[in-house]
């Protein structure tokens, strides 16, 4: 976030990050993106709890979301 608020990048976010954004960003909605899967992937021996505390997260975010807004995006600039 800070490199976009510097004006050096701009990132396209799901949705579920628009009421998250700092208040010095905005985000245009990009209603015809195509929708897209993200994938998470980790060495099968892993033992990090901080790993596992993000995949749980992540897999809690997904049950969450009944797949409607898939495909829905933000694009983010300063």
């Amino acid at each position: 976030m800070q490199l976009i608020a510097l004006g050096q990048v701009i990132a396209a976010l799901p949705e579920s990050v628009r009421d998250h954004l700092r208040h010095d960003l905005v985000h245009v909605p990009v209603i015809d993106a195509e929708p897209t899967t993200l994938v998470l992937a980790w060495p099968e021996g892993s033992r990090s709890r901080a790993l596992a505390t993000l995949v749980r997260a992540a897999a809690c975010v997904a049950a969450s979301h009944d797949g409607a807004h898939q495909g829905s995006g933000y694009a983010t600039s300063r």
